[in-house]
């Protein structure tokens, strides 16, 4: 192994993973370790046996009846990519799509809603007519819609006399007098907001979020959402095998010893068996950096695996969405995954639950979404800290942000241009990112 690099990334999270690629295709030499047997870090597809030795032991053994081990792969953490968000784009750009992604939709959404699941509607005629929003005025809501999805800061024909940069959404759901539960749906399901702090967003940041999913729902024609087969580790995977190709150096099982500074505090290598790797810049996930990263809440993370489909009368792949359930303040999503994604044996339905933690039992806290999966044939629960940096010590050393409790990747891209444009000092623009092999 060479002992000289520009920058020493630890950790092949899809965070640092893409931003290993980025810098790749700048120029960096750039040396990739995880102490990981596996990619992915807190974000990887883990078989069966792997699950049950991180969750429940090294004696477990897997029960027979649930299948191969090696025909699942078990997310972590369960999320989904917008097909139309940022994620998708930069895999696009990159050209990683072509090295073997292949991003499948959920075939539908659901609302858990009085009692019963809700299928969540796709064209405006369909939701001012759904059971999501029975309650409001239709022309209200129609008349809503139509301005959300028109408006155009730039355009002042679009506004209606509403300037959605000096207001908060709230007062927009004001100005057309639309009830509590056409904002719920607006803020819940379209906004994807995990509690009701979205009613005092910037108007503009919250029709933005809207565009979004609207813009993804029209490409997918089915739900806003897709996912990868194999599961999330296999796009760190593949993006470290194309680092690779652009000549980084990527090594597995490479546990860190020490980060050496040099005598005016900045980062200067990593050790790992007594040999130093000497780097200008550290790009590393948080776990390897206790000491600077603070905790800023908690995420319980459910995966239960059964052999019939938690909605009657469905069978395909699925996003289900409890908002604020009983004593809850924030959403709860469930994603419902089957083996044509190549995740589970023929058979099998991979389910995970997610929610911000709110007290010191988690568990609890999921407890009813638990009962309406049964019966459940193999569960694993995960508690995880979802942490930030505490200050920028301009060491050149570079933190990640872990996975927060949102339904998709938009905030892991978030992060990536944040720490791009302090690394590089230019605003990422990936559009103009193309990999010389690839041409």
């Amino acid at each position: 192994m060479e002992s000289e690099y520009d920058i020493v990334v630890l950790g092949t999270g899809l965070t640092e993973s893409i931003l290993a690629a980025l810098m790749t295709l700048k120029g960096y030499k750039v040396l990739i370790r995880d102490r990981n047997k596996y990619y992915g870090g807190e974000i990887a597809s883990l078989n069966l046996n792997q699950m049950f030795e991180m969750l429940k032991g090294d004696s477990s053994v897997p029960p027979i009846e649930l299948g191969s081990s090696k025909d699942y792969n078990i997310d972590l953490i369960p999320k989904l990519a917008l097909s139309s968000g940022k994620l998708v784009k930069i895999l696009r750009s990159l050209g990683v799509i072509r090295m073997g992604i292949e991003l499948s939709p959920i075939d539908s959404a659901f609302v858990y809603h009085e009692n019963s699941f809700v299928k969540i509607p796709i064209q405006h005629y369909e939701i001012i007519h759904s059971p999501l929003v029975t309650g409001s005025n239709p022309i209200q809501a129609k008349n809503l819609l139509n301005f959300l999805s028109n408006y155009n800061q730039n355009d002042p024909t679009t506004h209606q006399g509403l300037d959605c940069s000096k207001l908060c959404i709230g007062n927009v759901f004001e100005h057309f007098n639309v009830d509590e539960e056409t904002i719920n749906y607006l803020g819940h399901v379209v906004g994807m907001y995990s509690d009701d702090s979205f009613v005092n967003e910037t108007a503009c940041e919250f029709i933005e979020k809207v565009s979004l999913y609207e813009e993804s729902l029209n490409e997918n024609g089915k739900s806003p959402f897709l996912y990868p087969k194999y599961g999330l580790g296999e796009l760190t995977q593949v993006l470290n095998r194309f680092s690779v190709l652009n000549e980084a150096t990527c090594m597995l099982d490479a546990p860190v010893e020490k980060i050496h500074y040099d005598e005016n505090g900045h980062v200067c290598g990593v050790e790992s068996d007594g040999i130093i790797a000497r780097c200008q810049m550290i790009i590393g996930d948080s776990s390897y950096f206790t000491e600077r990263v603070q905790c800023v809440g908690k995420v319980i993370h459910a995966v239960c695996i059964l052999s019939h489909h938690p909605i009657p009368q469905v069978s395909n792949s699925c996003q289900i969405i409890f908002p604020k359930p009983q004593n809850h303040k924030h959403d709860i999503y469930c994603r419902v995954l089957k083996h044509n994604q190549e995740i589970a044996p023929n058979g099998k339905f991979l389910v995970s639950i997610s929610t911000i933690a709110e007290t010191q039992d988690p568990e609890s806290e999921i407890k009813d979404v638990l009962a309406l999966l049964e019966p459940i044939e193999e569960k694993f629960i995960s508690i995880r800290m979802v942490n930030e940096p505490t200050e920028n010590l301009n060491d050149g050393v570079f933190i990640t942000k872990s996975y927060d409790a949102s339904m998709h990747l938009e905030s892991c891209v978030e992060d990536v241009e944040d720490l791009y444009e302090k690394i590089c000092g230019e605003k990422l623009d990936f559009t103009k990112f193309q990999s010389s092999f690839l041409l």
